[in-house]
């Protein structure tokens, strides 16, 4: 799957966030009995909200099973999951094509980041984008 096709797929399933690959909600899971006859209640963590590479991430993968509470704690783990499935993103010196700056340098994926959280580009916008880069040889 191209990249940006699997950023138009994530985008279709949640909002987009902005400076996080994903924005989070906490939800009470209810409340189970252990072995011992304990009581105890389960809290997970889902996605509501994704960026542009979060979007990827879903388009490629589908939502995380699980999510931590803290956000900086799972998210090295999704960058190379999407670095390992589009080697692209950490190679390629880029412009960006915003007209921030105009020094080549920026990875593929640093470009995406910049355009969702300091541009505000839709993710179908950097999808857009990402074709124009994807149809040449």
């Amino acid at each position: 799957m191209k990249l940006s096709d699997a950023i138009r797929k994530g985008a279709e399933q949640l909002p987009q966030a902005h400076g996080v690959l994903f924005e989070r909600d906490v939800v009470h899971d209810g409340v189970y009995t252990s072995e011992g006859g304990g009581m105890y209640v389960r809290w997970t963590c889902r996605p509501i909200r994704a960026c542009a590479l979060g979007a990827a991430y879903l388009g490629t993968f589908g939502a995380p099973a699980e999510l931590s509470f803290v956000h900086s704690n799972d998210e090295p783990r999704f960058f190379t999951e999407l670095e390992v499935a589009y080697p692209k993103l950490c190679s390629s010196p880029l412009a960006i094509p915003c007209g921030h700056s105009d020094q080549l340098g920026h990875t593929l994926e640093g470009v995406i980041a910049h355009l969702n959280d300091q541009c505000g580009w839709s993710r179908e916008r950097i999808a857009d984008w990402l074709d124009t880069l994807e149809d040449k040889p």
